[in-house]
């Protein structure tokens, strides 16, 4: 902790917490000055903050009845609730013993975070507000719990995090009702093959929850499948010189092999074959979804005079072409209109493809 009002020049970087008062109490660092928080419910010290990892997240969508235990893969790691549920005495789970212990840990890990120099003027009065934002999204894991969870790492739940409602940055995710969630959140895990990608974090930490341009929406979307059809080429190469490495195979004359082989490498460097392969055979999209994110390529190719199929990906590329070759032919409708419900419907269809992706024996 480190607080320095710039009307004094004490620098505030202690706490402790007494039982019987139901307050803290922010000192110097002789303890000649004092600031209290009197909280508004009524915490129970029984854990150790030392033994919880915080994270702050946003979503807009949350309110402070939006008090969830987590889970991850299936074992349970904590609870996550808004700066609001510290404030008010008023929700659900205001007399709750399991969420008053989580909330003592989440006041003291706020205050412990405070890192704030000549900002403000010194005041008697502490108010977690002058440093945090009430629409702030508290998740607190226990240790010894996450330790039950190989390699745990809150980046494998980035996505998982912002398929139910969370963000890193910006306003979590619009589409997602938060409080329709059943009282556990269940998260999942990132695929171990995208694990070791890091931008697909950086993407949804740093850029996906963010308001932008349509056009812009759709390049940083397109950039979850530039980098899922890396990992199909390269499957599939491998496949391809394994081929050569099988003696059993009966031998061709070397022409038509040669033929057949080029043909072969040349279907693997087309885009479109990629993105094919990887929507049908490398990852699940309910068909609901599908059929939504189509209808919509189809409504901006044939406003465009563009050919169009049936087939989903083979349409999503097109729109790909259309939009980074053509942009300056896009109309208004096209733009304001048709552009920002295909980037939703794309952006519930990479959400599904990340959760389910699996590269086929």
């Amino acid at each position: 902790m480190f607080l320095k009002y710039t009307n004094i020049k004490e620098i505030f970087c202690k706490y402790d917490y007494d039982k019987a008062s139901n307050s803290f109490s922010v000192f110097n660092s002789d303890k000649t000055m004092e600031i209290t928080y009197q909280s508004v419910i009524s915490l129970d010290d029984a854990y150790n903050p030392q033994n919880f990892e915080m994270t702050l997240l946003e979503n807009k969508n949350a309110s402070e009845n939006s008090i969830f235990c987590v889970y991850a893969d299936d074992i349970r790691v904590g609870w996550i609730f808004p700066v609001q549920a510290l404030l008010s005495a008023e929700h659900e789970y205001a007399n709750n013993i399991h969420f008053l212990r989580y909330a003592y840990i989440a006041i003291c890990k706020l205050i412990a975070c405070i890192d704030e120099k000549d900002v403000r003027d010194f005041t008697t009065d502490f108010d977690l507000l002058d440093f945090y934002r009430s629409e702030q999204q508290i998740l607190l894991v226990d240790k010894e719990n996450i330790a039950q969870i190989p390699d745990y790492s809150i980046e494998h739940y980035v996505v998982s995090l912002f398929l139910k409602g969370y963000s890193f940055t910006g306003k979590g995710n619009a589409f997602v009702n938060v409080d329709s969630i059943n009282k556990n959140l269940k998260l999942t895990s990132l695929p171990d093959e995208l694990r070791k990608i890091e931008y697909i974090n950086t993407l949804f930490k740093n850029l996906i929850p963010l308001e932008m341009e349509a056009f812009s929406k759709f390049h940083v979307l397109y950039q979850i499948i530039e980098l899922l059809i890396i990992i199909v080429f390269q499957t599939k190469f491998v496949h391809f010189v394994e081929k050569f490495k099988d003696t059993s195979l009966e031998l061709k004359s070397n022409s038509e092999k040669l033929f057949d082989d080029k043909n072969e490498l040349d279907s693997m460097m087309g885009e479109k074959n990629r993105v094919r392969w990887l929507m049908n055979n490398y990852t699940a999209i309910s068909q609901d979804k599908k059929e939504i994110l189509n209808d919509y390529c189809k409504e901006i190719l044939e406003k465009n005079q563009r050919r169009y199929s049936e087939n989903m990906p083979e349409n999503l590329y097109d729109v790909r072409c259309l939009i980074v070759h053509s942009l300056y032919t896009l109309d208004d409708c096209c733009y304001n209109q048709i552009l920002p419900g295909l980037n939703d419907a794309f952006l519930a269809v990479i959400l599904e493809m990340l959760q389910s992706f699996s590269i086929p024996n």
